[in-house]
Protein backbone atom coordinates (compact mmCIF):
# COMPACT_ATOMS: atom_id res chain seq x y z
CA UNK A 1 0.00 0.00 0.00
CA UNK A 2 1.28 3.36 -1.21
CA UNK A 3 0.16 6.84 0.45
CA UNK A 4 -0.19 10.42 -1.20
CA UNK A 5 -2.08 13.20 -0.32
CA UNK A 6 -4.41 13.43 -3.53
CA UNK A 7 -5.66 11.61 -6.33
CA UNK A 8 -3.49 14.19 -8.66
CA UNK A 9 -0.53 12.78 -7.09
CA UNK A 10 -1.32 9.57 -7.31
CA UNK A 11 -1.95 10.44 -11.43
CA UNK A 12 1.60 11.40 -11.34
CA UNK A 13 3.34 8.59 -9.66
CA UNK A 14 1.55 5.99 -12.08
CA UNK A 15 2.56 8.29 -14.89
CA UNK A 16 6.15 8.14 -13.66
CA UNK A 17 5.98 4.81 -12.01
CA UNK A 18 3.80 2.60 -14.43
CA UNK A 19 5.13 -1.01 -13.04
CA UNK A 20 4.57 -0.19 -9.47
CA UNK A 21 1.40 -2.06 -8.97
CA UNK A 22 0.77 -1.74 -5.25
CA UNK A 23 -2.60 0.24 -4.66
CA UNK A 24 -2.12 4.09 -3.47
CA UNK A 25 -4.37 4.99 -0.18
CA UNK A 26 -4.95 8.97 -0.70
CA UNK A 27 -5.04 11.04 2.18
CA UNK A 28 -4.62 14.46 2.73
CA UNK A 29 -2.81 17.18 4.93
CA UNK A 30 -4.60 17.82 8.00
CA UNK A 31 -5.08 21.49 9.04
CA UNK A 32 -3.29 22.63 12.35
CA UNK A 33 -6.39 22.82 14.67
CA UNK A 34 -4.60 26.45 15.67
CA UNK A 35 -5.36 27.75 12.03
CA UNK A 36 -8.90 29.17 13.34
CA UNK A 37 -10.29 32.81 13.94
CA UNK A 38 -9.25 34.18 17.32
CA UNK A 39 -9.97 37.82 16.14
CA UNK A 40 -12.64 39.74 13.94
CA UNK A 41 -11.56 40.52 10.60
CA UNK A 42 -11.51 44.78 11.94
CA UNK A 43 -9.00 43.33 14.90
CA UNK A 44 -7.14 41.55 12.61
CA UNK A 45 -6.39 44.08 10.12
CA UNK A 46 -5.45 47.00 13.22
CA UNK A 47 -2.38 44.41 13.99
CA UNK A 48 -1.23 44.07 10.85
CA UNK A 49 -1.76 48.08 9.59
CA UNK A 50 -4.09 47.34 6.71
CA UNK A 51 -6.76 49.58 6.24
CA UNK A 52 -10.31 49.00 7.18
CA UNK A 53 -11.95 50.36 4.82
CA UNK A 54 -11.47 48.44 0.96
CA UNK A 55 -11.79 45.04 0.56
CA UNK A 56 -8.61 42.87 0.23
CA UNK A 57 -7.19 39.96 -1.37
CA UNK A 58 -4.67 37.71 0.23
CA UNK A 59 -2.24 34.74 -1.23
CA UNK A 60 0.92 33.52 0.13
CA UNK A 61 3.51 31.77 -2.34
CA UNK A 62 6.81 31.71 -3.10
CA UNK A 63 7.29 33.97 -5.80
CA UNK A 64 8.24 31.66 -8.92
CA UNK A 65 6.55 31.56 -12.00
CA UNK A 66 5.19 28.20 -11.64
CA UNK A 67 2.83 30.00 -9.06
CA UNK A 68 1.39 32.52 -10.82
CA UNK A 69 1.62 35.37 -8.90
CA UNK A 70 1.72 37.72 -12.18
CA UNK A 71 -1.24 36.71 -13.74
CA UNK A 72 -2.87 37.51 -10.26
CA UNK A 73 -1.19 40.96 -10.17
CA UNK A 74 -2.82 40.95 -14.03
CA UNK A 75 -5.92 40.43 -12.95
CA UNK A 76 -6.38 42.45 -10.27
CA UNK A 77 -4.47 45.86 -10.85
CA UNK A 78 -7.24 47.00 -12.91
CA UNK A 79 -9.53 46.23 -9.87
CA UNK A 80 -7.38 48.04 -7.39
CA UNK A 81 -6.79 51.11 -9.80
CA UNK A 82 -10.70 51.33 -9.45
CA UNK A 83 -10.29 51.13 -6.17
CA UNK A 84 -12.60 48.46 -5.67
CA UNK A 85 -9.96 46.29 -3.70
CA UNK A 86 -6.49 45.95 -2.30
CA UNK A 87 -4.28 43.12 -2.82
CA UNK A 88 -1.55 41.90 -0.60
CA UNK A 89 1.15 39.06 -1.51
CA UNK A 90 3.36 37.78 1.55
CA UNK A 91 6.63 35.72 0.21
CA UNK A 92 9.62 35.85 -1.22
CA UNK A 93 11.58 34.43 -4.04
CA UNK A 94 13.29 35.03 -7.25
CA UNK A 95 10.65 36.80 -9.29
CA UNK A 96 10.03 39.89 -6.43
CA UNK A 97 11.87 42.23 -8.74
CA UNK A 98 9.81 41.20 -11.94
CA UNK A 99 6.88 41.56 -10.19
CA UNK A 100 7.55 44.79 -8.32
CA UNK A 101 8.55 46.28 -11.78
CA UNK A 102 4.80 44.63 -12.72
CA UNK A 103 3.27 46.62 -10.09
CA UNK A 104 4.69 49.84 -10.86
CA UNK A 105 3.93 49.38 -14.33
CA UNK A 106 0.44 48.86 -13.85
CA UNK A 107 0.48 52.26 -11.46
CA UNK A 108 -0.94 50.15 -8.42
CA UNK A 109 2.58 50.26 -5.85
CA UNK A 110 -0.36 51.53 -3.26
CA UNK A 111 -3.05 48.41 -3.64
CA UNK A 112 -1.13 45.47 -4.93
CA UNK A 113 2.03 45.33 -2.22
CA UNK A 114 4.48 42.70 -2.16
CA UNK A 115 4.98 42.06 1.90
CA UNK A 116 7.37 39.79 1.60
CA UNK A 117 8.23 36.57 4.12
CA UNK A 118 5.62 36.85 7.07
CA UNK A 119 5.89 35.06 10.06
CA UNK A 120 3.35 32.29 11.36
CA UNK A 121 1.79 34.77 13.95
CA UNK A 122 0.82 37.30 10.72
CA UNK A 123 0.19 34.90 8.28
CA UNK A 124 -2.89 33.34 10.80
CA UNK A 125 -3.58 37.37 11.14
CA UNK A 126 -4.04 37.88 7.26
CA UNK A 127 -6.24 35.32 6.72
CA UNK A 128 -8.33 36.58 9.33
CA UNK A 129 -7.74 39.98 8.14
CA UNK A 130 -8.70 39.45 4.52
CA UNK A 131 -11.97 38.95 2.20
CA UNK A 132 -10.64 36.77 -0.46
CA UNK A 133 -7.67 34.19 -0.62
CA UNK A 134 -6.06 33.96 -4.20
CA UNK A 135 -4.21 30.83 -5.57
CA UNK A 136 -3.32 31.21 -9.08
CA UNK A 137 -1.14 28.22 -9.41
CA UNK A 138 0.46 27.96 -13.18
CA UNK A 139 1.12 24.38 -12.58
CA UNK A 140 2.21 21.08 -10.21
CA UNK A 141 0.18 22.03 -7.58
CA UNK A 142 0.46 18.47 -5.73
CA UNK A 143 -1.90 19.40 -2.72
CA UNK A 144 -2.32 22.76 -1.78
CA UNK A 145 -2.30 23.62 2.14
CA UNK A 146 -2.96 27.27 2.38
CA UNK A 147 -6.29 26.61 1.07
CA UNK A 148 -7.26 24.45 4.25
CA UNK A 149 -5.52 27.25 6.09
CA UNK A 150 -7.67 29.63 4.66
CA UNK A 151 -10.69 28.04 4.84
CA UNK A 152 -10.01 26.76 8.30
CA UNK A 153 -10.30 30.61 8.94
CA UNK A 154 -13.30 31.23 7.62
CA UNK A 155 -11.26 32.68 4.22
CA UNK A 156 -13.24 32.07 0.92
CA UNK A 157 -10.66 31.17 -2.08
CA UNK A 158 -10.27 31.78 -5.65
CA UNK A 159 -7.88 29.23 -7.06
CA UNK A 160 -6.54 27.71 -10.81
CA UNK A 161 -8.07 24.76 -11.94
CA UNK A 162 -4.43 23.11 -11.65
CA UNK A 163 -3.03 19.85 -10.02
CA UNK A 164 -4.62 18.49 -6.94
CA UNK A 165 -6.39 22.06 -6.09
CA UNK A 166 -9.88 21.59 -7.71
CA UNK A 167 -10.33 18.12 -5.89
CA UNK A 168 -9.83 19.95 -2.88
CA UNK A 169 -11.97 22.80 -3.22
CA UNK A 170 -14.75 21.83 -5.91
CA UNK A 171 -17.03 19.98 -3.18
CA UNK A 172 -17.76 23.28 -1.20
CA UNK A 173 -16.74 26.25 -3.69
CA UNK A 174 -17.22 24.61 -7.32
CA UNK A 175 -17.94 28.16 -8.85
CA UNK A 176 -14.13 29.57 -7.29
CA UNK A 177 -12.49 27.33 -10.02
CA UNK A 178 -10.94 29.56 -12.70
CA UNK A 179 -8.74 28.35 -16.04
CA UNK A 180 -4.89 28.49 -15.46
CA UNK A 181 -3.16 32.10 -16.87
CA UNK A 182 -6.31 33.81 -17.77
CA UNK A 183 -6.22 36.85 -15.72
CA UNK A 184 -9.56 38.44 -17.83
CA UNK A 185 -11.25 35.63 -16.32
CA UNK A 186 -9.67 35.53 -12.59
CA UNK A 187 -10.47 39.30 -12.83
CA UNK A 188 -14.39 38.56 -13.78
CA UNK A 189 -14.43 35.93 -10.96
CA UNK A 190 -12.91 38.27 -8.40
CA UNK A 191 -15.17 40.92 -9.60
CA UNK A 192 -18.10 39.10 -9.37
CA UNK A 193 -16.87 38.21 -6.13
CA UNK A 194 -16.71 41.60 -4.76
CA UNK A 195 -20.21 42.61 -6.09
CA UNK A 196 -21.74 39.51 -3.89
CA UNK A 197 -22.97 38.10 -7.67
CA UNK A 198 -20.54 34.93 -7.11
CA UNK A 199 -22.17 32.17 -5.05
CA UNK A 200 -19.97 31.68 -1.86
CA UNK A 201 -20.90 29.95 1.32
CA UNK A 202 -20.84 31.70 4.77
CA UNK A 203 -17.68 31.59 6.90
CA UNK A 204 -19.21 29.00 8.96
CA UNK A 205 -19.81 26.50 6.15
CA UNK A 206 -16.17 26.92 4.91
CA UNK A 207 -14.24 26.29 8.52
CA UNK A 208 -17.03 23.18 9.09
CA UNK A 209 -15.82 21.98 5.61
CA UNK A 210 -12.09 22.21 6.42
CA UNK A 211 -12.67 20.42 9.90
CA UNK A 212 -14.60 17.43 8.99
CA UNK A 213 -12.70 16.66 5.61
CA UNK A 214 -9.07 18.13 7.08
CA UNK A 215 -8.85 18.38 10.64
CA UNK A 216 -6.46 16.36 12.76
CA UNK A 217 -8.95 14.12 13.90
CA UNK A 218 -10.37 12.84 10.98
CA UNK A 219 -7.29 12.74 8.84
CA UNK A 220 -5.16 10.65 11.71
CA UNK A 221 -8.34 8.50 11.56
CA UNK A 222 -7.45 7.58 7.90
CA UNK A 223 -3.92 6.98 9.17
CA UNK A 224 -5.31 4.76 11.48
CA UNK A 225 -7.14 2.69 9.44
CA UNK A 226 -4.02 2.40 6.41
CA UNK A 227 -2.00 0.88 9.58
CA UNK A 228 -4.12 -1.21 10.45
CA UNK A 229 -4.93 -2.50 6.73
CA UNK A 230 -0.94 -2.88 6.12
CA UNK A 231 -0.35 -4.64 9.37
CA UNK A 232 -3.00 -7.32 8.37
CA UNK A 233 -2.06 -7.83 4.90
CA UNK A 234 1.19 -8.34 6.37
CA UNK A 235 0.18 -10.86 9.11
Amino acid sequence: MLHALSHFTVSQMQREYPGVGKPYAVIPHWVDRHWRRTLSKGDARLRLGWPLDKPILFTVRQLRRRYGIDTAIAAVAPLAAAGKCEFFIGGSGDDHGLLAQQISDAGVRGTVRLLGRLTDEDLHLAYQAADLFVLPTRALECFGLIMLEALACGLPVIATEVGAIPETLRPILPDHLVPCDNPVELRARIAAFLSGELSTPPPEALVAYATAHFGEDAVLQRYDFLYREAMGNAA
